[in-house]
């Protein structure tokens, strides 16, 4: 099954020369003017940066405000952390970056930007990036994915109204909700492969303004693998959820039926 929500997006970056002639000479220590080159950032196509701190295709964190008086990382604003996942490149922002707490920034992401990585390296020398055997961000690892996970996962967990598909005795999915909140605190959780035949999962969410939480689920050996498309949203299939899914058979059942059917 293919979402719009989990579709890659496209990175552009577009170079251009800020002016930096109103520094203080005094103030910083060094002569004005001279050239500052920045990044305006375009994700689909979107504006998201006008003037980040040019990147390698390597870094592991990115600027997206540059100082023009500092043009150096660590003296703007408004950063993101970017990590490797299999042929993609997943960007985490935060608003602040604090160079001595490193994991614990995965709990104050705001934002989450998921790219081809063949489109990301191109887009990257692009803006002027010429590397030819680029390096790579890091991989995302396991206590990455947890504190990013539950940190955005829905606080109440019983805010659960309605579940489709329904199923017997768990017809509002609060006990799903609550299970896969048990995996996300203490479980072991892996980067995974999408399964052949995944299912969508939806779950009404009694919020201030109404929302849904949108999971495909799949199996993976005999594991259970998940894409979180909302509430919370990871566009990264993770497994190690089967604990979780236990009685979850006659879904995954359904998920061969139609899979005949095709």
């Amino acid at each position: 099954m293919t979402t719009a929500l989990n579709t890659p997006s496209i990175l552009r970056c577009e170079p251009r020369i800020i002016d930096n002639s109103d520094c203080d000479e005094n103030q910083y220590g060094m002569r004005y003017p001279f050239p500052v080159t920045v990044w305006r950032i375009f994700v689909d196509e979107e504006c998201i940066a006008q003037k980040a701190l040019p990147f390698a295709v390597g870094d592991a964190v990115i600027q997206l405000s540059a100082n023009p008086c500092l043009p150096f990382l660590g003296e703007g604003g408004d950063y993101v952390l970017a990590r490797q996942v299999s042929n993609k490149i997943i960007w985490f922002r935060v608003a602040e970056y604090n160079w001595t707490t490193l994991l614990q920034e995965f709990s104050h992401v705001d934002s989450v930007y998921c790219f081809e990585m063949s489109q990301y390296i191109a887009a990257i020398q692009d803006g002027g990036d010429t590397q030819v055997e680029a390096a790579l961000p890091p991989h995302l690892n396991t206590e990455e994915i947890r504190t990013f996970l539950k940190k955005v996962f829905p606080r109440y967990l019983d805010l659960p109204l309605y579940r489709i598909p329904e199923r017997e005795g768990d017809t509002r999915g609060e006990k799903l909700f609550r299970q896969v909140w048990n995996v996300l605190s203490s479980g072991e959780l892996c980067i995974s492969d999408a399964p052949e035949k995944p299912v969508e999962i939806h779950i009404g969410l009694d919020t201030h303004e109404f929302s849904e939480a949108i999971w495909q689920v799949g199996k993976i050996g005999d594991e259970v693998a998940v894409l979180f498309l909302a509430e919370p949203y990871f566009p990264i299939w993770v497994s190690g959820f089967a604990q979780a899914f236990g009685a979850e058979d006659a879904l995954f059942e359904s998920a061969e039926d139609i899979a005949r059917d095709d």
